[in-house]
């Protein structure tokens, strides 16, 4: 074989390993549209998880005041002609409706 087809042979093995590791290189980043589609998911992923919290909130919340509301109705069998004791009840079922609202609200935005 002449000398200058190895020669030719040698060019353009290292033209394409030097193309091959250009490209190799360049496709190891992250293009704009995976990143934005990337970043999108995760925003979507953070939005559901934060929901879910907030109905975990709600809903502990709503355990405390049914927790209350009972007790209280306790009381007001023991002690029926107590003013105060009535107030504090009708207080805790407008908070009740209150949380009640949030949860239905939140189930109602399909998330």
């Amino acid at each position: 074989m002449p000398r200058w087809v190895k020669s030719l042979a040698i060019i353009v093995a290292l033209l394409g390993s030097i193309a091959g590791s250009i490209y190799a290189i360049d496709d190891r980043y992250v293009t704009d549209k995976e990143a934005a589609t990337s970043l999108e998911s995760f925003n979507s992923k953070m939005d559901q998880e934060v929901i879910k919290i907030r109905m975990q909130i709600l809903e502990l919340s709503k355990n405390g005041i049914i927790t209350e509301y009972y007790k209280h109705k306790e009381l007001i069998r023991a002690y029926p002609n107590d003013k105060e004791l009535k107030q504090e009840l009708i207080e805790i079922r407008q908070r009740r409706d209150i949380v009640d609202q949030k949860i239905e609200a939140i189930l109602e935005s399909g998330s």
